[in-house]
């Protein structure tokens, strides 16, 4: 990945990271995100739900950011590197899943 490319997934995360943990209420965040860095090849957080008696309810989340906008037709968010092939890896983690994608 180049400088620009790595500053721009950057940015993507960071955005994510603080509109899941925006304050709902007087109570807080409805959210807790972790991120995971490098070290998880297909996932950029975990996210657990907050205030849930007797369980701890989470998910993940990939994140992915392009400049390059969306379609026309389809209206989707225009990023090359998330292939099939990766897709079916994040369904085989043995929890909730989400791809997560901005501009």
């Amino acid at each position: 990945m180049s400088g620009i490319q790595d500053a721009i997934g950057d940015r993507g995360q960071y955005i994510f990271g603080s509109l899941i943990t925006k304050f709902h209420s007087e109570s807080g965040p409805l959210f807790k995100c972790q991120f995971l860095g490098d070290k998880w090849p297909r996932v950029d957080f975990i996210v657990e739900l907050l205030n849930v008696d007797g369980t701890t309810p989470y998910f993940f989340v990939q994140v992915k950011t392009s400049r390059l906008g969306y379609t026309i037709r389809e209206h989707r968010l225009r990023i090359s590197y998330m292939t099939k092939e990766k897709v079916l890896e994040l369904a085989a983690y043995p929890a909730p899943t989400y791809i997560v994608g901005g501009r």
